[in-house]
C-alpha cells in the first residue's frame, strides 16, 4: 500500500546542473599504500594514470558541492534510449545529511540531475536510496528508506521526460528489479515481496520470516530472491534465496533454499548479497560462499569460482558476458566457461575501493560505480 505520493517533474527542482564542477575525477587510490612491484609493473614516472586495460575513471561533481564528502554511488543503470543513469549518496556518519542524487553520464562525465526526497516544500525528507534498475525503455526504478524515520522509499518515473515521484511505502526497501517492460519487482525487509500492477500499483506477492537485499531472473515467470530466513533450528538468520516456481494447480508459489552453518562459512554473514541469472544458470555471493544452480534445477552447489568477498552487482550481457563487482576494488568477468578476475591500477596503485554495482549495454560498454569511483569501459 503507497501512503504517500509526492511528485517531483523538471519543473519541480533547480535545473541541471549542465557544467557541474568536476573534483578531478573518481578517487584514486593513495600511491603510498601500493605494492612496489605494483607501480614498477604499472610504470608510474609521477604521473596520474586515468587509465588501466580497457577501464578508465570518470569525472566526478565536486561532492562538496552537494553537501557531502564523498560520492558513494548504490546504482547504476544503462538504458539503450535515455543513457546510463546512477545514484549516489553520501558518507553516513561523516554529517552527510544532504539527500540522495540523481545522475546521469553526459560527455564523458557524471553529472547531477536533480536531488530526490520525499514530499516538498517545508515537508521534504532526505532519503537514502539503495538500489537502481530499469526497463530498457526509459522508466526508472529505485528503493530505500527515508533518512528521517526510516520509512520504506520508492522512486520511479520516466527518465526520457524527467518526470519523476517519490513515494513513501509500507516497508523498508533494498531491492529492485524489472522483469520485463512493463512489470517490476522490489523486496526489503521483514521477508517482504511485491511486483507491480498492470496499472503500476504495487501488491504483494509473499512475505517469509526474515530480510531480503536482492532480487533477480529471467522473466516475470522465473524470478528470485535473496537475503536471510530465519531459521528454527539455529534460532538465527541464514542466508537464503527463494524462486518462484509453479504450484499446486499452477500457481505460482516460492521455493526457498535455506543455507546453514555447513554450507556458508562460520562466522560470517549470513546474508545474500546479490544474484543473477542466465541462459542455464543462475548465481548467488554471499560472504564465504558463490553457488550455482543449473535452470532447470532449484538446489545450489558451491561453485568452482569462489571469490574472497561477497560480490555486490551482477551484469549480463549474454550467458557467455557477465560481470560482477564486489568490495576491495573486485572485478570479475565469466565467459560461459569459467570466472576470471581483472585487476586494474589507477595512479600506480592497484584498485581497492568497494564497488556496488555494474551495468552495460549491448555493444558492451561497462559502467561500473562504487565508493568515491566511477568507471567505463568503451564498446569494444
Amino acid at each position: 500500500m503507497v501512503l504517500v505520493v509526492a511528485c517531483a517533474t523538471s519543473n519541480d527542482e533547480p535545473p541541471r546542473e549542465t557544467e557541474s564542477p568536476v573534483d578531478g575525477g573518481s578517487k584514486l587510490p593513495d600511491v603510498e599504500a601500493a605494492d612496489a612491484a605494483d607501480a614498477s609493473d604499472a610504470r608510474v614516472d609521477g604521473e596520474v594514470l586515468r587509465c588501466s586495460g580497457e577501464f578508465c575513471l570518470v569525472d566526478l561533481p565536486n561532492a562538496a558541492g552537494y553537501g557531502i564528502s564523498e560520492w558513494l554511488f548504490s546504482g547504476v543503470y544503462a538504458d539503450s534510449t535515455v543513457g546510463v543513469w546512477a545514484i549516489a549518496n553520501g558518507v553516513a556518519g561523516r554529517d552527510d545529511g544532504a539527500t540522495t542524487q540523481l545522475l546521469r553520464f553526459e560527455n564523458d562525465a557524471w553529472k547531477v540531475e536533480r536531488q530526490v526526497q520525499l514530499a516538498v516544500g517545508s515537508s521534504a525528507r532526505n532519503v537514502r536510496l539503495v538500489s537502481l534498475s530499469g526497463n530498457g525503455a526509459g522508466k526508472l526504478l529505485a528503493v530505500g528508506v527515508s533518512d528521517v524515520d526510516g520509512q520504506g522509499v520508492v522512486f520511479r518515473g520516466d527518465a526520457a521526460a524527467l518526470s519523476f515521484t517519490t513515494e513513501a511505502f509500507e516497508a523498508d526497501l533494498r531491492g529492485s528489479w524489472f522483469a520485463n517492460a512493463d512489470q517490476s519487482w522490489i523486496v526489503g525487509g521483514g521477508g517482504r515481496i511485491f511486483r507491480s500492477s498492470a496499472q503500476g500499483e504495487w501488491e504483494s506477492a509473499g512475505t517469509v520470516e526474515g530480510d531480503f537485499s536482492c532480487i533477480w531472473g529471467r522473466g516475470p515467470n522465473d524470478v528470485y530472491v535473496g537475503g536471510s530466513v530465519f531459521d528454527p533450528d539455529w534460532g538465527d538468520n541464514f542466508g537464503a534465496v527463494g524462486r518462484l516456481v509453479a504450484g499446486d494447480g499452477g500457481e505460482p508459489s516460492w521455493l526457498f533454499a535455506r543455507f546453514d552453518a555447513s554450507f556458508v562459512q562460520p562466522f560470517g554473514v549470513h546474508d545474500v548479497t546479490a544474484g543473477a541469472a542466465v541462459e542455464g544458470v543462475s548465481w548467488w555471493s554471499a560472504a564465504g560462499a558463490f553457488a550455482k544452480s543449473a535452470e532447470t534445477e532449484t538446489g545450489w552447489e558451491l561453485d568452482a569460482f569462489q571469490p574472497p568477498i561477497p560480490l555486490r552487482s551482477f551484469w549480463a550481457r549474454s550467458s557467455t558476458d557477465v560481470w560482477a563487482v564486489g568490495d576491495v576494488g573486485r572485478i570479475y568477468h565469466y565467459d560461459g566457461t569459467s570466472w576470471k578476475p581483472l585487476a586494474l591500477v589507477f595512479n600506480g596503485a592497484p584498485l581497492t575501493a568497494n564497488l556496488t554495482s555494474v551495468t552495460g549495454s549491448s555493444a558492451g560498454e561497462l559502467f561500473i560505480v562504487g565508493e568515491g569511483i566511477a568507471l567505463r569501459r568503451k564498446a569494444p
